[in-house]
């Protein structure tokens, strides 16, 4: 084949794939595109909603602590316990318990102590108005407080002592109360000392034995003015208004069938920067009274 014919089978197969190539359409019949739908306008951000992402991943705001909204109540222990109360009381009973754990710098998960995985719930983090809140399922949003509020178990709280005994009231809602002891050889034997559990019950302390074989007991607070030293005065508190600020608490006495307790150690009080009780002391048995004759 020579030269020649082969440049002609060359051009020839130009020829054909150029005929057979599909051709553009003309542009009259190019089809015009429909308008484009009005763009949906975003929903308004409420201006107490600000998003999670002023939350700072690289330094996550501290959940230890308590959390409250006014009427419910939950603190989140370093040990990863939680307790939910349906109240400012936590000396109540806690409405739910169980452990909690961080997800992210914007949220945490709380596991109460049940079988049940559905219970397992999502608690995200978000900052309205400048303030970090937390949402617990239905409750309203809680904030962050330095202290759980007081409430009127933290007036009793401490150790009282005098001659009706001594008793420890422990935050807990714990007791431990040791009788007096009289002179003599010729007293009947009695239990000594008892622990159990404590509550407020219409304004008085009732103490509730661990044993069934001690009764239990009531205690009626009682205001009794106090002099410089700290010694109960015979003055009464109606006597004298002035006398008023001398009164160091509410309650300084408890008066029971075993005779009064005086405030020896109290609780500090609630609020920022108050220092944690330190739950150290012992209740001790009061003096022997010495014989006479």
């Amino acid at each position: 084949m020579t030269p020649a014919t082969v440049a002609s089978l060359v051009l020839l197969a130009q020829i054909i794939s150029q005929a057979t190539a599909p051709s553009a359409p003309p542009a009259d019949s190019v089809p015009t595109p429909a308008p484009s739908q009005a763009p949906v306008e975003a929903p308004a951000t409420s201006p107490r909603d600000i998003p999670t992402v002023r939350l700072d991943p690289e330094r996550p705001f501290p959940v230890i602590g308590w959390w409250s909204n006014g009427a419910q109540m939950i603190e989140l222990s370093p040990d990863g316990a939680y307790r939910l109360y349906d109240s400012a009381n936590r000396y109540r009973k806690p409405l739910e318990v169980g452990r909690w754990n961080r997800q992210n710098h914007a949220a945490f998960w709380l596991e109460p102590y049940t079988m049940r995985k559905d219970d397992r719930t999502r608690v995200p983090l978000s900052v309205v108005d400048d303030q970090v809140v937390i949402n617990v399922r239905k409750y309203k949003a809680m904030t962050f407080i330095e202290t759980p509020p007081m409430v009127a178990e933290d007036l009793f709280l401490g150790l009282w002592a005098g001659e009706g005994g001594t008793l420890q009231l422990l935050p807990t809602m714990r007791y431990h109360y040791v009788a007096p002891r009289a002179a003599g050889e010729s007293q009947p034997v009695v239990i000594s000392s008892h622990r159990g559990e404590w509550r407020l019950r219409e304004g008085r302390v009732e103490l509730l034995p661990d044993s069934p074989s001690v009764a239990a007991m009531l205690l009626e607070p009682e205001s009794v003015p106090v002099d410089e030293t700290g010694a109960a005065t015979k003055t009464p508190a109606t006597e004298d208004a002035t006398r008023t600020s001398d009164i160091t608490n509410s309650f300084n006495r408890l008066r029971s069938v075993e005779g009064t307790l005086d405030r020896i150690v109290q609780r500090a009080t609630v609020g920022p920067g108050a220092a944690k009780p330190d739950g150290s002391a012992k209740p001790t048995e009061p003096a022997r009274a010495t014989p006479t004759g």
